[in-house]
């Protein structure tokens, strides 16, 4: 259900920016929640990357950014679903991978 809503989200052109297990609602579905730093629009113009033309900000939590935006690079689609996969990680193992 998670892959489903980045999948939707990144189709209407919206970077979540912060998915986390504290931003995940699991009352009977699984619902992406807590758009507050969501990028809207932030794929105009998709070269297929997904990449923003430059990063404006900097948000999000530490432990779930990808490896890029620390490098200063910018958001894109790529940066949810890194957070996804440490989001999988963590349920899996019980800790962040990093």
């Amino acid at each position: 259900e998670l892959a489903a809503a980045l999948n939707y989200l990144h189709g209407k052109g919206v970077v979540h920016r912060d998915v986390k297990p504290s931003n995940v609602d699991r009352r009977g579905h699984v619902a992406l929640c807590d758009f507050g730093i969501a990028a809207v629009g932030a794929l105009d113009g998709d070269d297929g990357g997904g990449a923003t033309p430059r990063r404006r900000s900097f948000c999000g939590t530490v432990e779930y950014m990808a490896p890029e935006l620390l490098r200063g690079e910018s958001y894109s689609k790529a940066v949810d679903w890194w957070a996804l996969g440490v989001l999988f990680h963590e349920l899996l193992a019980g800790a962040t991978p990093f």
